[in-house]
C-alpha cells in the first residue's frame, strides 16, 4: 500500500519523537506527490497498530 503513496521524494520525524520523547504523537514531515487518501487509510492502520497519534504536514517539492 505504501507503494500506493505517490512520489514521496523524502519523510523526516519531526517533533518530539525527533528529540527521543514519546509523547504519543508522531509528526512526520512528508514532501512531494502525495495522494492524500491513501495516506489517511495508512495512518488509520498504523495508528491502530502502533497506539499513538500521527500528524502529518505534506509539502511540494518547490514548497519545501
Amino acid at each position: 500500500m505504501v507503494s500506493k503513496l505517490g512520489d514521496v521524494k523524502f519523510a523526516y520525524v519531526i517533533g518530539d519523537y525527533a528529540k527521543g520523547l514519546d509523547t504519543g504523537i508522531i509528526d512526520l514531515l512528508l514532501i512531494g506527490a502525495i495522494k492524500q487518501e491513501i495516506l489517511q487509510n495508512l495512518i488509520g492502520k498504523t495508528e491502530k497498530l502502533i497506539d499513538r497519534k500521527i500528524r502529518t504536514m505534506l509539502l511540494t517539492e518547490i514548497e519545501f
